[in-house]
């Protein structure tokens, strides 16, 4: 409902409405914040992102909280600001820091993912997705360290050894960490690995 109320242009992961220094878009590390509060962030204090953008669709901020995560020790949730999902960089900002994708940009939609379970509870939402350094090249031998949908230690599976994918096209479905590692798998986090 975003993408077609918004000229059919995703959700952008961060974005400064102040004068502070920063660009539009996220990274902006001058206020100390990266992923900033979610959902519940004032946007006249903070800048708005990805997640406080889909609060007047979901009508709960609850809808972004995982009952079987637990709390992350980075930024650990609140009763106000609990978020157990991310949004892939590569549809937020391009890679680039810049304006989020449009959905023509998307050349298969039911293999682009667009959310995924955290597995852990945390006071920011999270974008992820470019710790990838073979680009569009499969490389299903290199260890997945460090690389989505496990970027760091704390982002466990939460469901059975896996997790909870959203597509573009809108459907979901689960599946275990070694079936869609971004290094073995662009073509599910990257658009343009799709052509």
């Amino acid at each position: 409902m975003y993408v077609q109320d918004y000229d059919e242009q995703y959700m952008s992961e961060w974005q400064n409405y102040h004068n502070d220094g920063c660009t539009n878009y996220w990274p902006c590390q001058n206020t100390g914040y990266g992923w900033y509060t979610a959902p519940l962030n004032d946007p006249n204090t903070f800048g708005l992102n990805w997640a406080y953008e889909l609060i007047p669709y979901s009508k709960s901020s609850q809808i972004m909280a995982c009952p079987s995560t637990s709390q992350s020790a980075w930024n650990p949730a609140t009763n106000t600001d609990w978020a157990s999902y991310a949004y892939v960089n590569w549809i937020g900002d391009q890679g680039t820091g810049g304006p989020a994708i449009k959905l023509a940009g998307i050349p298969d939609p039911a293999n682009q993912i667009i959310f995924w379970d955290s597995g852990k509870g945390c006071s920011r939402v999270e974008i992820q997705g470019w710790n990838n350094n073979t680009g569009c090249t499969k490389s299903p031998t290199l260890y997945p360290q460090n690389t989505p949908p496990m970027p760091a230690p704390d982002w466990v599976p939460p469901h059975n050894g896996g997790r909870n994918y959203a597509f573009a096209d809108g459907h979901a479905k689960w599946a275990m960490d070694s079936n869609m590692y971004v290094t073995a798998n662009p073509q599910y986090w990257i658009p343009w690995c799709n052509n």
